[in-house]
């Protein structure tokens, strides 16, 4: 298939490499720390970006986008991933039929997150996992993004926001980390943008979610919504 997919392009800038290589780093952490995890839901998979890492890792995974083209381009890598076309607040599943659910940089596109939540919730195992990546309002960065972008939808969640959202769909928040520190767009290819990840790194920036720009965070679901 010769045709180009949009996050393809967008995520090979040094800022988008940036980004992938901080949450696939997440996501292993997270995977490699857990224990039973054998099937997981990566929704808006895209054309695979983290859907063939986590497979890499023995997880049994099934790819989900609302989008024909990024998923024809995941099946023409193979690697055993089951993909299907379906909406995000609609998930086509059954009850309970998975271990985890990774949804990275999905939830500002959504409409409806609690929706979204409640979806998620219902398709997870017992004691299931959610791994979400969101960009956070009570950041820098949404004053910048205001500054450069038309787009409206991104940094409208706050961190204590989606932390109640959790808490009222029936989730306990079990990790959380902030990153996407770096004063860039994602097409940026400044040089420094090597220079300003160390610094995340050396500063311990991850340390402090609450003001991040963007939060990777671990959900586990409860036994019984209150």
């Amino acid at each position: 298939m010769s045709e180009e997919y949009y996050w393809d392009i967008a995520n090979a800038t040094e800022m988008g490499r940036y980004l992938t290589r901080k949450e696939i780093g997440l996501l292993r952490f997270f995977f490699q720390d857990s224990r039973g995890i054998k099937s997981c839901l990566d929704i808006g998979c895209g054309s695979g970006r983290f859907s063939l890492p986590i497979r890499e890792l023995g997880v049994r995974v099934t790819a989900m986008e609302n989008d024909l083209l990024p998923l024809s381009k995941l099946q023409n890598k193979g690697r055993e991933i089951f993909t299907i076309l379906g909406d995000a607040i609609c998930l086509p599943f059954k009850d309970s039929c998975f271990d985890c659910i990774v949804g990275i940089e999905v939830i500002s596109y959504l409409p409806n997150i609690d929706t979204f939540l409640q979806e998620c919730h219902r398709v997870l195992n017992e004691h299931g996992y959610l791994c979400l990546t969101f960009s956070n309002r009570s950041s820098y960065k949404r004053y910048l993004h205001r500054l450069r972008s038309q787009f409206r939808i991104f940094y409208r969640q706050s961190f204590a926001g989606i932390k109640a959202a959790l808490e009222k769909q029936g989730f306990q928040l079990e990790a959380i980390s902030g990153f996407n520190w770096l004063p860039f767009g994602r097409g940026s290819n400044s040089k420094l943008i090597r220079v300003f990840e160390r610094l995340e790194v050396l500063l311990c920036l991850g340390r402090l979610p609450s003001i991040s720009p963007w939060v990777f965070l671990v959900a586990r679901k409860r036994e019984q919504l209150e």
